[in-house]
């Protein structure tokens, strides 16, 4: 990932001011942790000739530097890769007793990655993160142990103090499957959120001990785009989790504005699929049907929200039924917006040589305008009148 937009710099401190001294030394006293190192020790009978070899070949490593000492043109390392081929040809050494010590190498630096990985993202526990989330937000609403006046704190909770823009190219070099192993062991749980085990872990190193750890075949721009998706579709939940822990304690320190908030604290992007970077392979109808992809996948992501809503209100809430058909009516935009985009992304799966094609695009994008979402405005101001007649936090 890549911080964008130049306001990570200069906006960050907005952050470091709201943590304790008590949290800043925390983070600069936290050590890596190795939850898998015990269950890995356990798995190492399996690799136990691969091990005794290990052994050996790191005694003879041994050797070796120390008469680097007394001879300076001697490479250790590939004096012992000699030895090795040798052992080899006259077959001394077991092809299959080497391949496993290749696999056990593997999954150690794959298990130390992981490790890292989880200690370099810091606490992974839901339920801490949002008491840590929650003291941020408080902190952020107070100057001096006094309360800042709802505006400051809407300007607070309205800025981009980040961007993050997510790139695909240095995910290559493990396969989806690999990296999806990697994700669990890195967090600590399993993929219905619940906390690893030993067993859990064991599993997970089993699985990876299975796997090539190559990258995926046949990588394409679909396939790069599919991964920038996949990481912003993540960022953007774990966002939504954050914005709603903000407006909870906004609802509390501020209980006659809180409803106008719009929390806009970090901006995702990406740029791939969109910027052809000198190669030849990607048209402009591809960079367009990638835009419009995201386009779709958007629309649908906030029309399940919104039927979530929908489904929520009760007629006590909406006694008149005026919230629910504002609802409704926010939903048919959405509906149409999706249909369209939905028509219009197909026609982009060409090459763009083919002039009746270039024409049929032309004369679709034309049609249907007055039903064209072009901008946010009308939806905007339907989402703020539906969120005006919602109950309080207070009476729900």
């Amino acid at each position: 990932m890549a911080f964008g937009h130049g306001r990570w710099f200069r906006r960050a401190d907005v952050w470091k001011t709201t943590m304790s001294e008590q949290d800043v030394q925390a983070n600069e006293n936290a050590k890596p942790r190795r939850p898998t190192e015990s269950v890995l020790a356990a798995m190492l009978p399996r690799f136990d000739a691969a091990n005794r070899l290990r052994q050996t070949l790191l005694e003879q490593l041994d050797g070796l530097r120390e008469a680097a000492h007394d001879d300076p043109l001697l490479n250790p390392v590939q004096r012992l890769s000699h030895a090795l081929s040798h052992q080899v040809e006259a077959g001394a050494l077991d092809l299959d007793t080497l391949q496993q010590l290749i696999e056990l190498l593997t999954l150690e630096a794959f298990n130390r990655r992981a490790d890292g990985l989880g200690a370099y993202g810091g606490e992974r526990n839901p339920d801490e993160n949002k008491k840590r989330l929650e003291a941020v937000f408080r902190a952020m609403a107070h100057d001096g142990g006094k309360l800042r006046p709802f505006k400051t704190f809407q300007q607070l909770l309205e800025s981009e103090h980040y961007g993050v823009v997510v790139t695909a190219h240095p995910t290559f070099s493990l396969n989806w499957d690999l990296r999806k192993v990697l994700e669990r062991l890195a967090s600590g749980y399993d993929e219905k959120g619940k906390p690893l085990d030993d067993d859990g872990r064991r599993r997970l190193l089993a699985m990876a001990a299975g796997i090539a750890h190559a990258p995926d075949k046949d990588i394409t721009l679909a396939w790069e785009h599919q991964q920038a998706e996949a990481a912003i579709a993540g960022a953007q939940k774990s966002l939504r989790k954050a914005y709603a822990i903000a407006l909870k304690v906004a609802a509390e320190l501020y209980p006659d504005d809180w409803q106008s908030l719009t929390p806009r604290l970090m901006s995702l992007a990406s740029w791939v699929g969109y910027d052809v970077d000198g190669r030849t392979d990607i048209g402009w109808t591809e960079s367009l049907r990638s835009r419009m992809e995201v386009e779709r996948i958007q629309l649908r992501r906030y029309l399940g929200s919104l039927r979530k809503i929908g489904a929520s209100v009760t007629a006590e809430d909406d006694p008149d039924g005026d919230l629910a058909t504002t609802l409704a009516l926010i939903e048919s935009r959405i509906v149409i917006a999706l249909r369209m985009v939905s028509e219009e992304s197909e026609l982009f799966e060409t090459d763009g040589k083919d002039p009746n094609k270039i024409r049929e695009i032309a004369e679709r994008l034309q049609r249907d305008d007055e039903l064209r979402v072009v901008d946010t405005v009308e939806l905007r101001k339907l989402l703020t009148r539906a969120a005006n007649m919602a109950p309080s936090a207070g009476e729900s």
